[in-house]
């Protein structure tokens, strides 16, 4: 019976082990691993406009490097990632409205409820500005697929 007991907590610890929830990361950095290309994503918020940051002020948060323009901005941020963090992984919020992967142009964007979302083009800014809470909700939907289809495996 002692014998039936162990080997039932080792199939349930496997079993729990295997069911485990896989995380997976999606962020638009480039090669070194820098947010949006380098721009200031407190900047958005601040000064309504894209404006370079600089690794002099930096911060690394979930699996991304940012660039802030200032020690002041880089303290915002550090106070409050998530409000600053572009939502998608900084990917067009349109295209993932439509399950799709898309690059960005640094000055498309919106601050929609608080949020940073970044798109694709003029006409991706002319779809969300019919329905941003439209485009939000399909997107906020897909994003997990997307994730686990573009993104990459973390481990610990």
């Amino acid at each position: 019976m002692k014998m039936l007991s162990i080997l039932l907590l080792v199939l349930t610890v496997n079993l729990n082990t295997f069911n485990q929830t896989k995380e997976y990361s999606l962020v638009n950095v480039n090669q070194q691993g820098v947010m949006l290309n380098g721009y200031d994503v407190v900047a958005y918020f601040t000064e309504n406009k894209p404006v370079k940051g600089t690794s002099t002020y930096a911060s690394f948060y979930q699996h991304a490097t940012y660039h802030f323009t200032s020690i002041t901005n880089k303290q915002l941020f550090d106070g409050n990632p998530d409000k600053y963090t572009p939502k998608y992984g900084g990917y067009c919020a349109v295209a993932a409205a439509f399950n799709k992967m898309e690059e960005i142009e640094i000055d498309k964007f919106q601050i929609y409820q608080g949020h940073l979302y970044m798109n694709r083009n003029a006409k991706a800014v002319s779809v969300w500005n019919e329905n941003p809470a439209g485009i939000v909700k399909k997107a906020e939907k897909n994003w997990p697929k997307l994730k686990k289809k573009y993104g990459k495996l973390i481990t610990n």
